[in-house]
């Protein structure tokens, strides 16, 4: 069997923000981190609260250019 090192997005401990059906939610990592990381989350983890909000704010202002009628 061949090792294999997972590098994480993260350190245990870390704190970390998500955005979970348009909220925005505070994390910090730990083991359960780790497992949905190997199953494959896919939410887009974020450094600071600063980088979520712009990024839902960014997703808000696209949504709209989507949906505005000339």
């Amino acid at each position: 069997m061949k090792n294999t090192i997972l590098i994480y997005p993260f350190n245990e401990g870390d704190d970390y923000w998500t955005i979970e059906n348009g909220k925005i939610v505070w994390s910090c990592w730990d083991d359960q981190s780790e497992e949905l990381y190997i199953e494959g989350y896919t939410s887009e983890y974020f450094k600071t609260k600063a980088e979520a909000e712009q990024s839902l704010n960014d997703r808000i202002m696209k949504s709209m250019d989507n949906c505005m009628i000339i």
